[in-house]
C-alpha cells in the first residue's frame, strides 16, 4: 500500500506553505486525529493560522 501512495507525495513548497504554517497545521491536526477537537473548530483555527 505504501508503494501505491508514494506518487501522491508532494513537497510543502508545491502547496505554498512555509515552515510556520506547516507546524501550525500539524499541531491542529494532532488535536483532530486524537478526537479531542471537533472538525469545525479545527477548520476555523486552521483558517486563522494559515492566513
Amino acid at each position: 500500500m505504501y508503494r501505491e501512495i508514494i506518487p501522491s507525495f508532494r513537497w510543502t513548497t508545491d502547496i505554498h506553505l512555509n515552515t510556520r504554517q506547516v507546524d501550525a497545521m500539524h499541531r491542529e491536526l494532532k488535536w483532530f486525529w486524537s478526537r479531542m477537537e471537533e472538525e469545525d473548530t479545527i477548520c476555523r483555527r486552521l483558517e486563522e493560522a494559515l492566513t
